[in-house]
């Protein structure tokens, strides 16, 4: 696209929430004689179609947007996206590695161009993932040299990691419903049993539309990197959601972009279960939790 950008779409949108392999690509781009438009999420972690529109350019080329946010859980409509950008006639990919394997998704019945997800999160092995391409979207070669890919990606292939993926991806959704109640109720009971003990916590994103495994908590007057380090030392895995920069701790984008307030933006850990978690694991992980959180607020009974 480079040249007379008079004659090329050389505007993209993507999401303000999005995952930083998007964003880091996007402001790549923006050097390269790129312009990028970020949507805006509400409170809940939701895109808007109205301001998706709003957005639109006749430059416009791609709209790139997640199915699932990979921090709060929260589960994007894609459909009404997607006939925005068809309306205008706009490419439009979904970052589905959240939601493959764990909700409904028919590329097929969606107005998608473009879906890719990972191996790694439905217990395939890591280092591979799928693209998915409607037929008749255009697209330039990641990798030149052979013809493997059809053309797209050139260099052998990893079969035995191609196999196995396309394995985990038929176990899961063979058992999707078994995945979704079990994971869902783990969610639940954590959740519920933690506010009982610590009543002042919140749920970052919306309740009512999140992925099944996945729960945003804020931990109001707590430090979250504290916290985060003595549930570590006892075991039990989490994340900050946010990345580390010259030895500080940034805030999540993905909680700024949804106007957090300041007092949680430092203090929120985000937790994920998996199937093969059992409610013993949960209550023993919420006595930890609660009892750290309590002596680093200074609230220890």
């Amino acid at each position: 696209m480079r040249g007379n950008l008079s004659k090329v779409k050389n505007h993209l949108i993507v999401g303000s929430t999005e995952h930083h392999s998007v964003l880091e690509a996007a402001k790549f781009l923006e050097k390269d004689q790129f312009s990028v438009s970020y949507l805006p999420v509400n409170q809940k972690g939701h895109y808007s179609p109205t301001e998706l529109s709003a957005l639109m350019q006749p430059e416009t080329a791609l709209v790139s947007l997640h199915a699932v946010n990979n921090e709060t859980g929260v589960i994007i409509n894609i459909k009404e996206l997607g006939d925005v950008c068809k309306k205008y006639g706009v490419l439009f990919h979904v970052d589905a590695v959240q939601g493959v394997g764990k909700l409904p998704v028919d590329f097929h019945d969606l107005p998608v161009d473009l879906l890719s997800a990972s191996s790694h999160k439905i217990n395939g092995p890591k280092g591979v993932g799928l693209l998915l391409i409607k037929q008749g979207t255009p697209i330039n070669p990641l990798i030149l040299g052979g013809k493997q890919e059809g053309g797209r990606r050139a260099g052998t292939e990893n079969i035995h990691a191609i196999a196995t993926f396309a394995k985990a991806l038929q176990h899961f959704l063979q058992d999707r419903e078994f995945y979704t109640t079990i994971t869902e109720t783990l969610r639940n009971r954590f959740e519920d049993e933690l506010k009982l003990r610590l009543p002042f916590i919140r749920i970052n994103g919306d309740k009512a539309s999140r992925l099944c495994s996945t729960t945003n908590i804020a931990f109001p007057g707590v430090d979250g990197e504290g916290l985060l380090m003595r549930i570590d030392l006892e075991g039990i895995s989490a994340s900050l959601g946010s990345a580390c920069s010259s030895g500080s701790i940034k805030p999540s984008h993905v909680l700024q972009a949804m106007g957090v307030e300041q007092s949680q933006l430092l203090s929120s850990l985000r937790f994920s279960f998996g199937y093969k978690n059992r409610i013993e694991e949960v209550d023993q992980a919420v006595k930890i939790i609660a009892s750290s959180a309590l002596k680093l607020r200074g609230t220890a009974r």
